[in-house]
């Protein structure tokens, strides 16, 4: 799998033009909740702004299609050549571009004041999970692609379920 990186708000354009090429694309998406007019309102967005991943065989020709589309800036740089991520990448890329990130990561405490992740499905995130803003009601969590520490900030639920110790 490799990185495509592209003009930031460009993403979904760009992933459906690699689609119509027959390429594989992965654009993992999340619900976002933001405060409006004191109101919470959800909005879909990408998560990793500026990147696109792409499923493909490394040839001159793929490479000449991908780059002649509008918007692409170029391949990720793996220091200074052009490589896949790693498989323990490529295996969270496919994780958090599933349909159950996009809803809103559900979150609870422990009687120590420890977060967990609920839902089974979210549970790769644990160990990934950097702080927690309750107000906001967002989460950090911490990935690294292509070499790069990347921080993504996703929206929580805050759960009053059972503790998970007992």
């Amino acid at each position: 799998m490799y990185v495509i990186h592209v003009t930031t708000g460009r993403e979904a354009a760009v992933a459906e033009q690699l689609k119509t090429q027959g390429f594989k694309v992965f654009l993992p998406q999340s619900v976002q909740l933001y405060l409006r007019k004191k109101e919470w309102s959800t909005k879909t967005t990408v998560i990793f702004k500026g990147y696109v991943f792409v499923d493909m065989a490394y040839t001159a020709e793929n490479y000449y299609k991908v780059t002649r589309i509008d918007h692409v800036i170029g391949l990720l740089k793996i220091g200074d050549t052009v490589a896949p991520i790693n498989a323990v990448e490529e295996s969270y890329i496919k994780l958090l571009a599933q349909p159950a990130l996009m809803s809103l990561i559900n979150i609870d405490f422990d009687d120590e004041n420890n977060a967990f992740i609920c839902d089974d499905q979210q549970k790769f995130l644990q160990n990934r999970l950097k702080k927690i803003n309750r107000h906001k009601r967002h989460a950090v969590f911490e990935f690294k692609i292509g070499g790069i520490i990347h921080e993504i900030t996703l929206s929580i639920n805050i759960k009053q379920a059972e503790n998970p110790l007992t």
